[in-house]
């Protein structure tokens, strides 16, 4: 299973390393919900808290928290989470939207396609 840990904030831009996340014990908790199916909610839930908490980590915490409701199979809430990190000024670039595995169930809905157009009005 893929989760791609790169992610960048317009305007600068920066790739957030392992050591930047919030918690390191946070991280390992996620990481091993992901690995199983039966799991992912945990990962999804451990993660609705912490974005107030950890504002510069927010993009991390967004992406593994997407990443989580699309490979539960829940893509109208990944979309709803895609749509509000984007509205905070996040962008993670067309590459990584397109070949992300953990993405691969919103790649070909209409709705997926209109968020990356939105990049525009946001770079």
């Amino acid at each position: 299973m893929s989760l791609h840990l790169f992610m960048l904030q317009v305007p600068m831009i920066q790739q957030p390393s392992i050591k930047d996340t919030p918690s390191p014990k946070l991280q390992q908790q996620v990481f091993a919900y992901f690995d199983q199916p039966e799991t992912l909610q945990f990962a999804y839930d451990l993660l609705e808290e912490p974005i107030p908490l950890y504002p510069e980590h927010a993009g991390l915490l967004y992406n593994w928290q997407y990443c989580a409701a699309a490979l539960q199979g829940k893509p109208d809430l990944a979309l709803t989470i895609i749509q509000k990190a984007l509205d905070a000024g996040f962008w993670w670039g067309e590459d990584y939207f397109r070949n992300d595995a953990d993405l691969a169930t919103l790649q070909t809905l209409p709705e997926f396609n209109r968020l990356d157009r939105t990049k525009s009005t946001i770079r």
